[in-house]
């Protein structure tokens, strides 16, 4: 089935939620209602810049919930920089140790509301 504008602007109605949520708002956005393969949404971050892509398919089955994938894609940003940072070769033990605190204390916050 094809996915729909109204299903489209609650993806990103949802996404931005969480967003606002996790505190990540220090990443600039941007959307895109596209053509995926085998995933019903896509995140591609951006560490330095601070720039996400966010994508929706355009095409699924009956049992895509554009809710659900936008906060599993929202999810993906908040340990996008833990991702990032566990690719570099020159981190110190701290860093990783306070980013994963960064994202304790957030999921924290989050769970208690």
């Amino acid at each position: 089935m094809k996915t729909t504008k109204k299903q489209f602007e609650q993806f990103q109605a949802e996404f931005l939620k969480w967003v606002d949520k996790f505190g990540l708002k220090q990443y600039k956005i941007y959307f895109d209602h596209a053509k995926l393969n085998d995933n019903y949404a896509e995140i591609h971050t951006e560490q330095i810049a601070k720039h996400a892509r966010v994508k929706m398919c355009k095409d699924a089955d009956d049992s895509f919930d554009p809710a659900s994938s936008a906060k599993h894609e929202a999810i993906h940003l908040l340990l996008a920089k833990l991702s990032y940072m566990a690719e570099c070769r020159f981190l110190s033990n701290s860093e990783v140790s306070d980013e994963e605190e960064s994202i304790v204390r957030i999921l924290e916050k989050v769970l208690n509301d």
